[in-house]
Formats: C-alpha cells, sequence, structure tokens
C-alpha cells in the first residue's frame, strides 16, 4: 500500500517549517521518542526553543528536557544557547516558516551520490556508509559468524531487554563494517547502560560514535576500552568541577568539548583554569566555554604553564604599551590578548588535538 500526504485542507492553516532530510535518514532509528519530538518543537519554533517551550507540550521536567538536548547537541545539530552562540546583534535567526516551495527553488542541488568506480578526489574523500541491513541479513549474518550471535544475546543481558531491529543492525556493522572487536563493543554497551542508569539521554548514535572514535584509535580490548571509560568519567567529574566554577549550566561535555577539556587536563593546573575563569568573567557577558578555550589555548601556544608567566607577560604588555606610546613601534600582545580571543571565542578557530 502506498500512502500520500494531504497537501490541503485546515492542517495547512498553521504554516508549516522545515525539517532537513538527515533527520529522517539518520536519526529515525538512533534518536528515541523524545529526542525526535523535542527536535520538532525546536524547528517548529524558528530553532530557538526555551527548555519550557519544549517540556510543557512534552510533559515532562525541565531537567528531563535538558537530558533530551544533550543527545542533539553532541550530535552537532543543536547549540545550548549563551554567549559564544548567540548571534549577533542585528543578526536575524533563518526563518524556518518560509514557504517551502521558495526554499527548495533557491537551495543548491544535492551532491550526487558516489557511484562504483567513481574517480577524483570527491569520491575518495566521500564517506562510505554501512548498510541498512534486514532482519533476515541480520539474523543471516549471526549464523555465519558465532562473534555476533554471542554478542547479540549479550548486549541483551547488558541492556536488560530484547534489542531493536536497528540496535542489532548497529551491533552487526561495528563488527562487520567497522571491525570493532565484540569485547570492546560489550564495554561500550556496559558504558551506554550504566550512563542511562543514571539518568543522562543518550541514544545508540552515541554507541556508534564512541565505537567509531575508539576504533580510529586503534583500542581492540576490552582493557584498553574499561581504561577509555575511566578517561572520560573522569574528564566528566573534571569538566563538572570547571562548570560550576565558572556557572555554566550545561550538565555534560560534547565530544568536541570534552576533548578540549582533556587538553585542559593535560596541561594546565586548577589555579590556572581559575585564571581563564576570571577572564572570561571580566569579559563575557555571560559564562562562555569558548572564550575560556581561546584564553587557554593562547597559553598553550606561548607555553604559558604558571600564574608567574601570566603575570610577566602582562607586565611585559603593559610595558610595550608604555613604548608604543612613545612611537618606538613595539606592540608586543599580551598573554589574552582580549580582542584576539574575541574573534577566535566567535569563529571557533581554536583546535588542537591531544598528544598522544
Amino acid at each position: 500500500m502506498t500512502y500520500n500526504f494531504v497537501h490541503s485542507g485546515e492542517m495547512w492553516d498553521g504554516g508549516f517549517f522545515a525539517v532537513p532530510n538527515c533527520i529522517v535518514e539518520k536519526y529515525i532509528k538512533l534518536a528515541s521518542e523524545y529526542e525526535l519530538k523535542a527536535l520538532l518543537i525546536l524547528l517548529k519554533n524558528g530553532g530557538h526553543a526555551e527548555l519550557g517551550d519544549i517540556a510543557k507540550p512534552l510533559g515532562i521536567t525541565h531537567e528531563a528536557v535538558a537530558d533530551i538536548m544533550d543527545f542533539w547537541v553532541a550530535e552537532g545539530c543543536v547549540e545550548p544557547a549563551g554567549a559564544e552562540n548567540a548571534p549577533d546583534a542585528g543578526q536575524k535567526a533563518p526563518a524556518m516558516t518560509e514557504p517551502y516551495q521558495a526554499e527548495t527553488q533557491n537551495a543548491p542541488a544535492a551532491a550526487p551520490a558516489v557511484q562504483a568506480g567513481t574517480t577524483g578526489v570527491a569520491a575518495a574523500n566521500a564517506p562510505i556508509a554501512a548498510p541498512n541491513l534486514s532482519q533476515a541479513e541480520i539474523v543471516m549474518a549471526a549464523e555465519q559468524n558465532p562473534e555476533i550471535e554471542m554478542l547479540l544475546a549479550e548486549a541483551q543481558v547488558v541492556l536488560g531487554r530484547t534489542l531493536r531491529t536497528s540496535e542489532q543492525e548497529l551491533i552487526v556493522n561495528l563488527v562487520n563494517f567497522y571491525g570493532i572487536t565484540a569485547e570492546v563493543v560489550l564495554t561500550i554497551l556496559q558504558y551506554y547502560r550504566n550512563e542511562r542508569e543514571k539518568g543522562r539521554s543518550i541514544g545508540m548514535a552515541y554507541v556508534m560514535r564512541l565505537a567509531q572514535s575508539w576504533a580510529d584509535e586503534g583500542i581492540d580490548t576490552a582493557a584498553a576500552a574499561e581504561e577509555k571509560c575511566k578517561e572520560i568519567e573522569k574528564s566528566d567529574s573534571f569538566w563538572r568541577e570547571i562548570a560550576s566554577m565558572a556557572g555554566i549550566s550545561f550538565r555534560s561535555p560534547n565530544a568536541k568539548q570534552r576533548e578540549k577539556v582533556l587538553l585542559w587536563k593535560k596541561n594546565f593546573s586548577m589555579e590556572m583554569i581559575a585564571i581563564a575563569v576570571d577572564i572570561m568573567k571580566d569579559n563575557c557577558a555571560s559564562p562562555s566555554f569558548k572564550y575560556m578555550d581561546a584564553v587557554l589555548s593562547s597559553w598553550l601556544k606561548k607555553g604559558i604553564k604558571t600564574p608567574g608567566d601570566v603575570q610577566r607577560d602582562e607586565e611585559n604588555h603593559q610595558k610595550s604599551r608604555t613604548v608604543a606610546k612613545r612611537g618606538t613601534g613595539n606592540t608586543r600582545r599580551p598573554t589574552y590578548d582580549i580582542e584576539q580571543i574575541q574573534k577566535d571565542a566567535n569563529t571557533n578557530i581554536t583546535e588542537f588535538k591531544l598528544k598522544q
């Protein structure tokens, strides 16, 4: 049977809004019911919503909404509002209620799918997606590979329930497509279950992202996977201490923020981070993660490691300003050049990788 949406009638009187194709293509299986509902409310509100705007129609608490939105923040689909994310004064947010025809007619053509045998740079760089598997294909994979059969059974024990088809598909692809060992997958699933029991709203997309990240790092044993879990727990504890100090409200960092936090922990004492927090508070109207990162990244570039280093650099800056006023042209910058940090925080160009 074929279904056709009704394109006229009273339902259209209240207007309509756009939903990105990837929400259906990527997240229809991986996102939970409430995660999808919350995103629809956000999109219906023009892409901006307070906790209460989402909580009221769903009949849930503000705290539950914050946990739900953590999923979309981690996926990079949503940004928490704040000084670092607020649009520039006078800059209008893109309207989400424009007529669909106008939107599609002016949009650039979609990139063609990469076909077998395609050559060139674009084809070489195009990501290859894991295959969509039917239930019959999942069963066949389990029959052909005892490790997958064991993993599917153990996953049900770890999660404490029967697996959905989308979850079975993900687990099969983690082994067959991404080449991740069964013991690493089980460790990730146990971590996922523990996080859900703590009340954190994360979906199976989180499992996929974590597994891919660990595969890239060469994590292929249960012992190495458990060490990574401990590392995440330590970074989250460190983050909570920083967030409390800085007045940042979102409870846990997303993947990119966690990488930054681990970089801070590796290179700076809490005393230095406290100084960065004070600088951020002196120069931002509201707490800003990006501004703190810009300050600390500036210090990392310059080899600034101690409060004494900060003080000496500031003294040198004050001297250079005095000399510059006398016309010598010496304009050495301080460790936390405010104009440059503001630029970095707004453009988010301060990207550093953890040293191995």
